[in-house]
């Protein structure tokens, strides 16, 4: 069941926002705190070919990134020495071009889950924490997938609750 772990969590945020943001209703989060998502642009709610990207890019990227990662890992031999994790792979096969090729493909493959793993943590330790600082100064893009697709947070006070303070 863990190996369905990122799969499961991506279909349940993909109903949950399919059921709301997609569909041009509020979240449970946004209803709460009286706020409503709008087109940067022209400050209408964001047409639906913008709440699907908003959706697609909220949950569609990391999904990708993630899955990736793990198929570049799964396909990498368990120890990190090449030379000896190859002719492991090689199961006895004596042919140097083969060899060499298959090295080359293995540290090629190695570079990029690399690579996609820093790019992922660089998001993860400064964008994301950067973007919402930002939100908390100027309360428009909660998250990078809204700064992308430009739908803002507008915050609605009800006429009938304006006159009450308690």
């Amino acid at each position: 069941m863990q190996r369905y772990d990122t799969s499961i969590d991506l279909a349940a945020s993909v109903l949950y926002y399919g059921l709301t943001t997609v569909v041009g209703l509020q979240t449970l989060g946004e209803e709460y705190c009286d706020i409503r998502q709008m087109d940067g642009g022209s400050m209408r709610p964001p047409s639906l070919l913008r709440r699907l990207a908003l959706v697609s890019v909220a949950l569609g990227i990391p999904y990708v990134v993630h899955e990736a990662i793990q198929t570049l890992s799964a396909g990498l031999p368990a120890s990190e020495d090449n030379n000896t994790t190859v002719d492991e792979v090689n199961d006895g096969d004596d042919d140097e071009g083969e060899r060499r090729r298959r090295r080359q493909q293995l540290q090629r493959q190695k570079l990029l889950r690399d690579r996609l793993r820093v790019a992922r943590q660089g998001v993860l330790q400064w964008a994301v924490p950067i973007n919402l600082v930002f939100f908390y100064f100027f309360g428009s893009f909660y998250n990078l997938a809204k700064r992308v697709t430009g739908v803002r947070y507008v915050h609605f006070i009800s006429s009938f609750f304006f006159f009450f303070n308690y």
